[in-house]
């Protein structure tokens, strides 16, 4: 399964730049986020994802472009919200990339459809995932033997943090 997750580029990243999400969040702090549930830990606002057991692949949707993809292993929906937060998505650390931001018209070339970018969490076509990868340019990976393991249970954004 192939799901867009959209990301809001205000609140939790203050308007910073792709490039500045992507090392500053993706291959940095993503990763390192950890609590007793999982690492790779990804607060959702208000509603998580339906997903079957299987292996999902997020792309992640900033400035109206996918700028990241990671495999998603766990989902958890909190028993309180924590501000505006009710849940998280956890994804696997080795599997978080970053690359050149795909264009939504790219994105309907590739799998062959007509999304729309803007706050939907679509669904893609499996079939073309091969095709999707193989347009990945300026792939980074996180380093893992660099990564430093932060335990931050708050999923509030630390430029929200007063």
């Amino acid at each position: 399964m192939i799901r867009i997750l959209p990301m809001d580029k205000e609140y939790e990243f203050s308007g910073d730049s792709v490039e500045n999400v992507q090392e500053k969040f993706f291959l940095t702090e993503l990763p390192s986020r950890n609590d007793d549930i999982g690492q790779g830990k990804y607060c959702y606002k208000t509603n998580g994802m339906n997903i079957d057991k299987q292996t999902t692949l997020v792309l992640f949707q900033y400035e109206n472009k996918i700028i990241a993809s990671a495999r998603l292993y766990d989902i958890t929906k909190f028993d309180e919200p924590e501000d505006v937060y009710y849940g998280a998505f956890y994804f696997e650390p080795t599997s978080i990339q970053v690359f050149k931001a795909i264009s939504n018209e790219e994105i309907n070339n590739i799998f062959q459809c007509k999304k729309k970018f803007g706050q939907v969490k679509h669904y893609l076509d499996t079939t073309y995932l091969d095709t999707f990868m193989s347009k990945l340019l300026n792939t980074k990976f996180v380093n893992i033997g660099n990564l430093s393991v932060n335990v931050n249970t708050t999923c509030v954004p630390n430029n929200r943090e007063n």
